[in-house]
Formats: structure tokens, C-alpha cells, sequence
């Protein structure tokens, strides 16, 4: 699985738990802390995540310009 493709579904749930965070806190089954707390860290996780592919990326770079360097 791609990193592009967790990142989007981890941002799907992030919306998902948004948009009924306040029905849930008001029903009492969750505290708002805690809701919020489940978003951050999700958020941190796409974070994560996108510094992860941009990482790849430079690494095949590199490793692209090293072995047209090597061809020379």
C-alpha cells in the first residue's frame, strides 16, 4: 500500500471522527478530550507520513542521479 493511499484514509477517519465528535461527546459516550486527543494523533500520523514519502522520494533521487554518475 502506498503512503499516499494511508495517508488519505487516515484523513477520511480524521473527518469521520470530526464530524460527529460533538453527537458523541453530547450522548456521553466518549469525552471531548479524548476525541480530540484521537484526532491529534491522527493528524500527527499523516504528518508523519508525508515527511515518510517525501524521505522516499529524495532517497530515489539520489539514487537515480548516483547511478547516471556511475554510468558517466
Amino acid at each position: 500500500m502506498l503512503v499516499r493511499e494511508q495517508v488519505k484514509v487516515i484523513k477520511k477517519y480524521i473527518k469521520y471522527l470530526e464530524d460527529n465528535k460533538q453527537k458523541w461527546v453530547a450522548s456521553g459516550r466518549v469525552s471531548e478530550i479524548d476525541v480530540n486527543y484521537d484526532i491529534e494523533c491522527l493528524k500527527y500520523a499523516v504528518n508523519s507520513l508525508i515527511e515518510l514519502e517525501q524521505f522516499q522520494l529524495k532517497i530515489i533521487s539520489l539514487n537515480e542521479r548516483n547511478l547516471k554518475d556511475d554510468k558517466k
